[in-house]
C-alpha cells in the first residue's frame, strides 16, 4: 500500500492500481476527472520489440511512488 493508493500483482504477471493518481502514481491513464481511481485498473507497460512482453515479479509502493521489478519474456515460438 501506498500512501494514498494501492498496488497489485496477478499470477499472470499483470500490475493492477487504484487510488489517487496526483503526480501520476498510478502509472496508468485514469479516464475519471477527479484525482481518485476506486476501481483497479491494469497498467500497460510499453512494447518490447520482437513480440517480447514485460512480466512483473515484484512490486512496491509508497507515500507518493510505486515501483515494479519486471523481465522481458519471449514469445513461445521464439524461446
Amino acid at each position: 500500500l501506498g500512501g494514498s493508493h494501492s498496488v497489485a500483482l496477478t499470477s499472470e504477471g499483470h500490475v493492477l492500481t487504484w487510488g489517487r493518481n496526483t503526480l501520476g502514481r498510478l502509472g496508468r491513464v485514469v479516464r475519471d476527472p477527479s484525482p481518485a481511481c476506486g476501481f483497479p485498473g491494469r497498467v500497460i507497460f510499453p512494447p518490447l520489440p520482437g513480440g517480447a512482453q514485460w512480466r512483473v515479479s515484484e512490486i512496491s509502493a509508497g507515500g507518493r511512488h510505486t515501483l515494479a521489478l519486471a523481465t522481458k519474456t519471449l514469445p513461445s515460438s521464439v524461446a
